[in-house]
């Protein structure tokens, strides 16, 4: 079934995702909520791109969201920079109309603050929240209905923020306050605002307790408690985390008071609870697996229960099917034997973790799933790498990036390299740090590095520079990176032109030096649509003039008939080509589907393919079923230009045979001149 018109525009599928991954969020589908907000956040990119004014606010709201979407899913760097990305934006449009976006910038700068505590970032956390209270205090006095719930919850993080500060008697004091406007709000509409109240005594339960009055903590933890196994009852998916946090949080208070066996209750049903959260989103969960195992096991040890408490760790270990997620438990299980001075346990499960954490198997989902990001892959070895460190000495057997040496100038060097921004930037790093590159040390370094940070690009080129370096001398090198970095800028400017005039325009002036096989493949490595679209206009650059290419890119219908014409004499690669210059072709009613049929069938994809080819007979009339089963026919003469031969192109043709007449042969006869090609039989293209 065709997909209306006004479902595709690009603003009202970008609302429509944006709200598509909230729900997601709420019914707990994390990954499939991250999957929409992402599609949101560059289709908001490119409106703001076109017009700023418009579609900025737009795309800072995405970008808030985003940034809870990564923190869910345990992207805690990536869901960083997209808070800062949305702080920055609305700085810029609360300061043109304070009245209108002072409400997002505050919600921004209080999520800003939640991300950089993550991060380490304390102090820039404090500063963050600070600046979210004051201006929601201001709000809230001018508007206290709409703005004292988001002041209320500024002050409960705030009061985390000042914990981790070390200002005890602050974070009290901010606590308390949230509690009172919660009780209030809670007590006015219970369903909105208790998950947020049981949040808060959660929260305060941790400030009585450190400020001394651990009675206070108890009962605030006990109530918050309460609260959660009702939100629970209710709806499991959204609220089991909070309720497992909470108990952690309950066995603390408990044991502080003396209720030992009360403290190990609630940190066995919290474990009970994190195993089978983790089980089903590990990079979620891990870590509070982590912290609730050993919790759990120090519990158990103190009650004489050692062995229970080795047995426990093997449950939690257990729970995690993928490996590179279960060397969290192994690395915390051997830092907790080893705190027990049970070194031969802890150096034969750490070297386990550090194998788990080192084999590329354990990248891949559970049932061959879909693949492990890079950062979770790299945060598991990092954490990995840490336990293996505090072990004194080292234990023998383990990878090199779990513990070899960091040399302070070579991290100096990589982080000076992280920050240049320019490649006169870049240059300078390099002569600066001349030294270091050719020294005996940056490589083993860089191979610890790389394998900490997977999928960080600029360490993979600073290792290929350095390579470089060391083969052909500096001032070389520097002269290739040189050129290179003025085809890049060229390619950019090139791209970045605002019309297809003005882009055939600059493409008329430097077309010498863009139509390269090199420039074509730097666009192709992009893996990019629109770098691999100007690729496209390259390759055919060289075959065709640039008013005929301009042709094809600006007007749909003439590329799709050139295309068609390409599957008539099993010419693919041009079929490719042309498809990709204007992507516009593939969108076109009943003649879309049928490029991109065929391009299946050329790309090895058969089965889908021969779907795709049903999907446009549904949507086709039957004389552009007559005309899309002729084009094949003429497509299976060149058998021999498509993966499966004639067999696979047989299949397309059945799927339009419930539409066609039972002869197709012979009407070639009747089709004289291009008024009677068959993509022009009828009815829209």
């Amino acid at each position: 079934m065709p997909v209306p018109t006004r479902w595709r525009s690009p603003l009202t599928l970008a609302a429509l995702l944006n709200n598509l991954s909230n729900r997601r969020s709420a019914v707990g589908d994390r990954a499939g909520a991250l999957g929409a907000i992402e599609e949101a956040v560059v289709l908001r990119a490119e409106l703001a791109g076109a017009n700023p004014a418009a579609f900025t606010p737009d795309l800072a709201g995405s970008l808030v969201n985003l940034s809870s979407r990564r923190s869910e899913a345990g992207d805690r760097a990536g869901a960083l920079i997209a808070i800062e990305d949305a702080t920055s934006l609305y700085l810029g449009l609360a300061a043109v109309n304070p009245a209108a976006f002072t409400p997002d910038l505050a919600t921004s700068l209080n999520n800003l603050s939640v991300q950089r505590s993550k991060a380490g970032n304390r102090a820039g956390a404090l500063i963050a929240i600070e600046e979210a209270v004051a201006m929601r205090r201001e709000l809230a006095g001018a508007n206290p209905a709409a703005f004292t719930p988001d002041l209320a919850a500024s002050l409960n993080n705030l009061s985390n923020r000042r914990s981790e500060a070390g200002d005890r008697a602050g974070a009290l004091a901010a606590g308390e306050e949230a509690i009172a406007f919660y009780r209030e709000l809670a007590g006015a509409d219970p369903a909105v605002f208790t998950p947020d109240l049981a949040m808060s005594l959660n929260n305060l339960s941790g400030g009585r307790s450190e400020t001394g009055d651990r009675a206070g903590g108890l009962s605030a933890s006990k109530e918050a408690t309460a609260f959660y196994r009702g939100l629970v009852e209710a709806n499991p998916a959204a609220f089991t985390p909070d309720l497992a946090m909470s108990l952690h949080s309950l066995s603390v208070r408990r044991s502080e008071t003396g209720d030992r066996a009360g403290a190990l209750s609630a940190i066995e049903e919290a474990a009970a609870f994190y195993r089978d959260l983790a089980a089903a989103q590990p990079a979620a969960f891990v870590q509070a697996l982590v912290n609730s195992s050993n919790l759990l096991a120090d519990w158990l040890a103190e009650a004489g229960q050692g062995e229970r408490a080795t047995h426990e760790w093997g449950l939690s270990r257990a729970a995690l099917a993928v490996p590179l997620f279960r060397a969290y438990l192994t690395a915390a299980s051997a830092a907790w034997h080893d705190r027990r001075r049970d070194r031969a346990q802890a150096e034969e499960r750490i070297r386990l973790a550090a194998s788990e954490a080192h084999d590329p198997a354990g990248q891949q989902g559970a049932g061959g799933g879909a693949r492990i990001p890079d950062f979770a892959v790299g945060e598991s070895r990092q954490y990995v790498r840490s336990v293996a460190l505090s072990m004194n000495p080292p234990a023998d057997g383990l990878p090199q990036w779990a513990t070899g040496t960091i040399p302070e100038r070579d991290l100096a060097l990589a982080r000076a390299w992280s920050g240049a921004a320019t490649w006169s930037a870049t240059a300078t790093v390099l002569r600066e740090h001349a030294c270091v590159v050719t020294g005996p040390t940056l490589g083993d370094t860089l191979a610890i590095l790389v394998a900490l940070h997977p999928g960080d690009h600029g360490l993979a080129r600073l290792s290929a520079v350095r390579e470089a370096i060391l083969e052909h001398g500096l001032d070389q090198v520097l002269a290739d990176l040189t050129a290179q970095d003025e085809m890049q800028t060229m390619i950019n400017d090139w791209i970045g032109t605002d019309t297809w005039s003005s882009s055939f325009t600059y493409l008329s002036e430097h077309r010498e030096r863009l139509s390269t096989d090199e420039v074509v493949q730097v666009l192709v490595a992009q893996q990019d649509p629109t770098a691999s679209q100007h690729a496209a206009i390259l390759i055919l650059c060289q075959t065709t003039t640039l008013e005929q290419i301009a042709e094809w890119v600006t007007h749909a219908s003439a590329a799709a008939d050139l295309a068609l014409d390409s599957i008539d004499a099993g010419d693919l690669g041009l079929l490719h080509l042309l498809t990709a210059a204007n992507p516009g072709t593939l969108q076109i009613p009943g003649t879309g589907l049928l490029l991109q049929a065929v391009l299946l069938l050329a790309a090895g994809e058969p089965d889908r393919a021969a779907e795709t080819a049903r999907a446009a007979a549904d949507m086709a009339s039957e004389v552009q079923c007559r005309a899309h089963a002729i084009r094949l026919e003429r497509l299976a003469k060149h058998a021999d230009e498509v993966e499966g031969g004639s067999a696979s192109v047989a299949a397309l043709i059945d799927a339009y045979a419930p539409r066609t007449d039972s002869t197709l042969h012979g009407n070639d006869e009747s089709q004289s001149g291009r008024s009677a090609d068959p993509g022009h039989l009828g009815g829209p293209r």
